[in-house]
């Protein structure tokens, strides 16, 4: 029997952690634009933050009041509080010439 270098198994633990963590990042985001209904579109999700891209600034105003029932709505989806907060991109639209 041979033993593994202890670098090698916590590379190996590093490189699952992070495919963990991708995956779970993918079922968030795909929870959360089901939840959006096209009101905004999620894009990342990273240290319990939601990032989502919105398409007007007043669209920003407008989910403001929605948003603890929003993150609540999405965290019970998941069946777990994974998201705390959310934060607003403004989509701009590459413009053709």
């Amino acid at each position: 029997m041979s033993l593994e270098p202890i670098s090698k198994s916590f590379s190996n633990f590093s490189s699952r952690h992070e495919l963990t963590n991708r995956l779970q990042a993918t079922e968030i985001v795909r929870v959360a634009n089901k939840v959006a209904a096209g009101q905004f579109k999620a894009i990342s999700y990273k240290n319990r933050i939601l990032r989502v891209a919105i398409e007007d600034p007043s669209d920003r105003y407008l989910l403001a009041s929605e948003i603890d029932r929003i993150i609540t709505q999405i965290n019970t989806e998941l069946g777990h509080d994974l998201i705390s907060s959310i934060k607003f991109r403004l989509n701009n639209p590459t413009e053709l010439d």
